[in-house]
């Protein structure tokens, strides 16, 4: 019997008892199985239903086609008796043939046998699936079961837990409770049940602990009240447990006060002693000023002012505050002005040993002098209490820093940052006036000018003012700041706020990281770099700076919701929640966290939730971004109603994108998409909403191929071309090109010796799954040009190079390797292995070597990846450098590079006969020969064969299920390849030749959409390979994506000028974007370039260059090509011509004809040329031809 287990992680064993692993590499036949199975009312289920889930965006013809290829899959698999159908339109599943936990389950619930139910709940209903493409009432169906399981789990689990207390078993019973909570985390009255018990027990310490346990996680959570928590889950529980003492603050305090770190500190506000309204600004300036001078030092973390101005008036005892500051050290003192003099008492305090580390008195004159020179030294005395290791530059600036020479242009300036921090727009108001009079009274004072710069163009930011009539004011109040000061961080900063509201991203953000760098501790911009980074759509990078704000300024409402919905846009609603509801607190009547608060809510389909969050708010930089937000609500709730009446009046507003989001989220995505191309000047949140937020509802426009003209217009608005966005975002460090080695005595790259070397390391490295590993094939192209580090790391779009030179002297080995991080072109380790020229030494060092790369790239290997990288494939050292020098020309494609490649293995074989990957080469060189219809190498050459021998001497060889795959394919056995691709890239998930040929059976089997992802993965990892780019094309094509599909060919002539076949795809790409002229040209070319055995066919090129005549209107120049396909009895290209001529029944005629589809008019068939075949396949004899596909292709 079939076993299925999929509450947890997903499990499928055949009747044999046999794992199948790649039944589960494809999703849609697992979600399809498992609805067959649990969808309520249990038995047949209509195929009308199943296809809109599964096929959104497919046709009807299209869907079905892909249902049946799903369905052929699941026999081929499971066998024919396990899927019963009923007529035409009902399918099920036999449940006699099957076992499924889920059903177990709920019969075990019925059976009132809980004990054996909770057993089978391994965890939630498909745990990580997810189906890509797949409709939102798909998702909801899964939720809701999951939901539905997890209920019944946690009421098994509550009503055991209940017999057990009713018992007296207690000990069982917190065992049942544990779990529950355990599954349920949020229930509070579950802990407090559990806590009960076990304090009942008599394990009083574990019931604390469990107490305190649960009230941070809701603290951490939530953000709730943690006291208040604590209270409610202790209450009463001496009545449970006898006599019970309540140690609860000093345990979880020392257990918080143990993780903080010392270098981080924070700068209480000053006590003032005695106060006056003529000095009493100054005690706030003097600490703003200490803050500003060690946030420059580099090895401190400064909580910013912000956050600590929350204890101005603190009743909180130290180490509560530290707690919630996170800073392991604090500073608190009181200062007094009295008779034109200054008192400060300091004291620093290490919070975690609860001692003073020192404490100082100073007491100077007042004047301008003594008040700057008081704060450096008590800067520097700081630093170096702390064990700061400041820089002489840094130590200069903290010694040698004084603003102005006016004390009263510095008091207005401090006045001006109190109000600038509210950022209401009163506040910024009273700010810029402050501001100005302070450079009114010393116009050298910089950091004034800085301020009027901040409160200027942030009124423009949060749209309380006017562009013109705030930023040109900005810019010149920036200008005067860095002519006094070109050192300053907050003026670039400041530059880099101006930057970003004048759209220029790119340049924003080289400002605002020259700010941090000069003053790692300045919060504002790192925050101001996490909006920048929201705004060109880097997410990770975003939430990476938006942590470091709120670690600088834990208590700032700006920079909390910058950090709610940075965790949005990265896919962690819930912590957005959390985040946007402390943000809330901090500042109820800010209106930008309120809006994050309902997008969280949205994000987390709790619409009726987020309605009344959203009603009547007003958030001027993001527009009607509030309103359209509260429609999208309405519309999730099945109120269409309201949703139009809001649409009504955004239309009267003219606000053309949020009508247009509007209709995406009611399903008219043709109509969303004419207004998304309308909008002239991509804003703010037009830009946020299209890059980050509304995934389901814009996921059919971002599939259209128009949308790319979408995202360049975004990228215009914000002063980037597409080029220039791909180049602000670092490279991935773990995407990694190997180079190919210097053969140090010849001088030379690409000796056989060397070539071997880089082949059988990216081998190694490519089994490894979470590393992206570059095709040697790209990275030779790349080396013939010289390229240096930079260009390597643009074209490859690598973090990471390997480099490395090999010598060969009197039977030894000597390879020099370096490892390069393409970002700072910093050699980040160097190694060289010199050891006894064996085959076991070579591939040792290869395995050192990928061990070594792995380690710094990730974690150390895993005892399974370190098996696949320490496999020896041959000990015949010539055997080997035969096989390197087939390999090399195996990937050239030409007839006569693969008939040598042919030849090398052969002679591999002579010297070592059980070497597997050579069996494997010799395997795929001779299916290409097929392929390409190159000349034959004699009859006697069977892959099959080879391929046999392969997968004898080692079965888990990746290359040779790929072998197998592309043999498969040839032979048109579509479902054979596709499952021995799958197997191929589940040994070896690096293979690009795997993905490449994985995508184009897809896309031939009828899943033009499940092929993009393939393909597109191997052009990320062969990116300058011909072949790549003209399958990933192919597959575009099909899709619709007619500008990709024209970018891929023309990439691909780019690399290699000479390849007909991507001459052949520019100019059927040209023929279907319309532009008929450019494809007759093109398609001439190819003509001109075709080999007579090779691809493409002839008779193609003539069918589409014939239909781009006719479009043109030059239908007498047809005829003669309209003979020479019929003369060549290829018959479909034939009756394609026919049809454009609109010739329909000789076309039928003509297309009957064809007794075999093959690699060329299957898709033609199937996806191209729409305009022309429309009347044929609406026409009910198309079905057969569907048919005939289908046979033709073994499905």
């Amino acid at each position: 019997m079939i076993e299925l287990k999929i509450l947890g992680p997903v499990e499928l064993r055949g009747t044999a008892g046999n794992l199948e692993h790649s039944f589960l590499a494809g999703p849609k036949r697992l979600a399809l199985l498992s609805y067959l199975i649990l969808n309520r009312p249990r038995g047949m289920q209509r195929r009308d239903r199943v296809l809109p889930l599964l096929w959104p965006q497919k046709g009807q013809k299209s869907a079905r086609n892909a249902l049946s290829n799903l369905l052929y899959h699941i026999r081929q698999t499971l066998g024919d008796e396990l899927l019963i159908t009923r007529g035409t339109e009902e399918l099920g599943v036999d449940r006699s043939k099957i076992y499924c936990d889920a059903l177990e389950f709920e019969s075990l619930i019925d059976e009132s046998d809980m004990q054996q139910a909770v057993k089978l709940y391994r965890s939630d209903l498909l745990e990580g699936l997810h189906v890509s493409g797949a409709s939102p009432e798909f998702d909801q169906w899964i939720e809701r079961e999951r939901e539905r399981f997890r209920k019944s789990y946690g009421n098994a689990l509550e009503t055991l837990a209940e017999k057990d207390e009713k018992r007296g078993n207690l000990k069982e019973a917190a065992r049942w409770w544990t779990l529950r909570s355990e599954a349920f985390p949020y229930d509070t009255p579950v802990v407090k049940r559990l806590i009960d018990v076990l304090a009942a027990t008599g394990n009083r310490a574990d019931a604390l602990r469990k107490a305190g346990n649960h009230a941070d996680f809701l603290q951490q959570e939530l953000d709730l009240n943690r006291r208040e928590i604590m209270d409610e889950l202790i209450q009463d529980l001496g009545e449970a447990s006898g006599k019970i003492i309540q140690p609860l603050a000093a345990p979880n305090n020392d257990d918080a006060l143990a993780d903080l770190d010392f270098k981080t500190i924070a700068i209480l506000p000053f006590e003032e002693l005695g106060k006056h309204e003529e000095t009493s600004s100054f005690a706030g300036g003097l600490h703003n000023d200490l803050l500003t001078r060690l946030s420059g030092v580099s090895s401190l973390n400064v909580i910013s002012r912000t956050s600590v101005l929350q204890y101005r008036n603190r009743s909180k005892p130290i180490p509560r505050i530290a707690i919630d500051l996170c800073a392991g050290t604090v500073v608190e003192g009181s200062i007094q002005f009295r008779s034109g003099r200054v008192r400060l008492n300091i004291q620093l305090i290490d919070v975690k040993k609860d001692r003073h580390i020192w404490a100082e008195t100073y007491d100077r004159e007042f004047t301008a002098k003594h008040f700057f020179d008081i704060q450096s030294e008590l800067a520097l005395k700081i630093s170096d209490s702390l064990k700061a290791n400041l820089t002489p530059d840094e130590r200069k600036r903290v010694a040698e820093w004084a603003p102005t020479d006016d004390l009263e242009a510095h008091r207005l300036y401090t006045y001006g940052r109190r109000q600038l921090d509210q950022r209401t727009d009163k506040g910024i108001k009273q700010a810029v006036d402050y501001f100005q009079s302070a450079v009114d009274q010393d116009p050298k004072h910089a950091l004034a000018w800085v301020g009027l710069a901040d409160a200027l163009a942030l009124q423009y930011d949060y749209g309380y003012a006017e562009k013109d009539k705030t930023l040109p004011r900005s810019e010149e109040a920036i200008k005067r700041a860095l002519d006094l000061d070109q050192n300053l961080a907050e003026a670039y900063a400041s530059l880099g706020l101006l930057y970003s509201n004048r759209h220029r991203g790119s340049a924003a953000i080289h400002e605002l990281n020259r700010a941090v760098e000069l003053q790692p501790g300045y919060a504002e911009a790192h925050n101001w770099l996490s909006w920048n980074y929201q705004l060109l759509g880097q997410p990770v990078k975003a939430l990476e700076s938006a942590k470091k704000a709120v670690n600088l300024n834990p208590l700032s409402p700006e920079a909390v919701s910058n950090l709610s919905v940075s965790y949005l846009y990265n896919g962690y609603p819930e912590k957005a929640l959390s985040e946007a509801l402390r943000a809330v607190e901090l500042q109820p009547d800010w209106g930008t966290s309120t809006f994050y608060h309902g997008l969280a809510l949205y994000e987390l389909n709790r619409y009726s939730e987020a309605i009344p969050v959203l009603q009547d708010l007003s958030t001027p930089w993001a527009g009607n971004g509030p309103l359209a937000t509260l429609a999208l609500c309405h519309i999730k709730n099945n109120e269409t109603d309201k949703a139009n009446q809001i649409m009504n009046e955004l239309k009267e507003k003219e606000d053309i994108f949020s009508t247009g989001l509007i209709y995406a989220a009611l399903g008219n995505s043709d109509r969303a998409l004419e207004h998304f191309q309308q909008v002239e000047y991509w804003d703010d949140w037009e830009t946020l909403s299209v890059h980050h937020l509304y995934r389901e509802t814009l996921k059919p426009i971002k599939k259209d191929p128009h949308f790319n003209k979408i995202l360049n217009s975004i990228h215009k608005s914000r002063g980037l071309e597409k080029e220039q966005a791909n180049k602000t975002s670092e490279p991935d460090k773990k995407a990694v090109a190997v180079l190919p080695f210097i053969d140090y005595v010849n001088k030379e790259e690409f000796t056989p010796f060397t070539d071997g070397i880089q082949n059988d390391l990216i081998t190694k490295l490519s089994r490894i799954d979470d590393l992206t590993i570059i095709s040697g094939d790209s990275t030779r192209r790349l080396s013939n040009e010289k390229a240096p580090i930079e260009e390597i790391a643009l074209k490859l779009g690598v973090g990471t190079v390997i480099k490395g030179v090999v010598q060969q002297i009197v039977g030894r080995i000597r390879l020099s390797v370096q490892l390069i991080d393409t970002a700072s072109e910093q050699i980040r380790w160097a190694e060289t292995y010199d050891r006894k020229l064996t085959a076991d030494n070579l591939f040792n060092i290869q395995s050192e070597l990928a061990g070594k790369i792995t380690g710094s790239l990730r974690s150390e290997l895993t005892s399974f990846e370190k098996d696949l990288v320490d496999e020896q494939p041959t000990k015949n050292l010539d055997a080997y450098l035969l096989y390197t020098q087939g390999r090399s020309h195996l990937s050239q494609r030409t007839d006569q590079s693969i008939l040598k490649s042919h030849s090398l293995f052969r002679e591999a074989l002579r010297k070592d006969p059980e070497y597997a990957n050579a069996w494997a080469g010799l395997a795929e060189s001779l299916v290409l020969l097929k392929w390409y219809n190159y000349a034959s190498v004699g009859e006697e050459s069977d892959p099959l064969e080879a391929l046999h021998k392969a997968l004898k001497f080692n079965p888990g060889l990746g290359e040779t299920h790929c072998s197998l795959g592309i043999y498969h394919a040839c032979h048109q056995k579509g479902p054979e390849a596709v499952e021995a691709l799958e197997k191929c890239i589940e040994l070896q998930p690096g293979y690009p030749e795997a993905y490449n040929w994985l995508g184009w059976i897809r896309m031939i089997l009828g899943d033009a959409e499940g092929g993009l992802e393939p393909a597109e993965r191997a052009a990320r990892l062969d990116p300058l390979s011909p072949y790549t780019r003209v399958f990933l094309g192919v597959i575009y094509l099909a899709n619709g994506l007619y500008e990709e599909a024209l970018d891929e060919s023309q990439s691909a002539r780019k690399i290699r000028p000479e390849f007909s076949l991507s001459l052949f795809m520019e100019g059927l790409s040209l023929y279907h974007l319309g532009k008929y002229s450019e494809a007759e040209f093109i398609l001439n070319q190819t003509l001109e370039l075709i080999v007579p055995k090779g691809s493409p066919v002839i008779s193609e090129v003539w069918a589409v260059l014939a239909l781009a005549k006719i479009a043109m209107g030059k239908k007498k120049e047809v005829n003669s090509l309209l003979e020479e396909l019929k003369n060549s009895k290829d018959y479909f290209c034939a009756g394609l011509v026919e049809s454009a001529m609109g010739n329909y029944d000789e076309a039928f005629t003509l297309f009957e004809k064809t007794d075999k589809f093959g690699p060329f008019t299957t898709p033609m068939c199937r996806y191209y040329f729409p305009e022309v075949l429309r009347p044929v396949r609406d026409d009910s004899r198309y079905n057969s031809l569907i048919v005939q596909i289908e046979k033709s292709w073994g499905m």
